[in-house]
This record gives structure tokens, C-alpha cells and sequence, in this order.
């Protein structure tokens, strides 16, 4: 037919039209990313309502949303906060932010204790 059956994690199913399917390969062979790209990215989902472990703009969190934010610009990063901060490359921000630019990550929490879990 003119359509591929497309399963979705949950279990749903659903069609898409083969004119407006591309390979995985091929979506990401075409994507230039820029910073510029990340930022209208991010700012196209804002007020895209909190959801603890979503990622979409139905519903997502803080590191839904970043791993949203990078996927739609052809990088995979990894989906949760404790997974991203030991991704990617540290940028020296001693003393200053002047280091950073559009698209870095910033991870900051508290050390655990034993009646306090670590937060990210």
C-alpha cells in the first residue's frame, strides 16, 4: 500500500503516508544542526506543559526535553539527567559562564546523604 504500519512504544499502532517517510539514516544525513537551531528548537517547545519522563510536546521534563531538543537536531543523547551530565565534553567555566554557548548543558544537585537522594 501507500502506507507503513508504524508501532508506538506503547503498544499502539498507527500509518504513515511512504511520500512522507524517510529512513532514519537519510532524516539525519539531511539535518544541519547549528546552535542557532537548537535555541528555535527549544523555544518552539515552550510552554509545553511539565510531565515527569515525557518527551513530547504533549508532556516532558527537563532532560525529556533536552533529549527532545538534540534529537530534532540529529544528535542522540542519552534520555535521563544522570545519563547526560557524563555526555558530550566539559566546558571550563571556572570563575566565569564565558566559555559557554547555545546548546551546553549546565548540571548542577547536591551530593546524597542517607535521608536525602541525589537530584540532578
Amino acid at each position: 500500500g501507500n502506507y507503513y504500519e508504524v508501532v508506538y512504544p506503547d503498544g499502539r499502532t498507527g500509518f504513515v503516508s511512504r511520500s512522507e517517510a524517510r529512513s532514519f539514516d537519510g532524516w539525519k544525513a539531511s539535518v544541519e544542526a547549528s546552535e542557532n537551531q537548537l535555541v528555535q528548537e527549544a523555544k518552539s517547545l515552550k510552554g509545553a506543559p511539565y510531565l515527569w519522563g515525557g518527551t513530547s510536546p504533549k508532556g516532558m521534563d527537563c532532560s525529556g526535553f533536552t533529549k527532545t531538543i538534540f534529537f530534532m537536531n540529529g544528535w542522540i543523547i542519552p534520555r535521563d539527567a544522570s545519563q547526560q551530565v557524563h555526555a558530550g565534553e566539559l566546558v571550563d567555566s571556572t570563575g566565569s559562564f564565558d566559555n559557554l554557548r547555545p546548546g551546553d548543558l549546565l548540571f548542577f544537585g547536591r551530593e546524597a546523604t542517607e535521608d536525602r537522594g541525589r537530584r540532578v
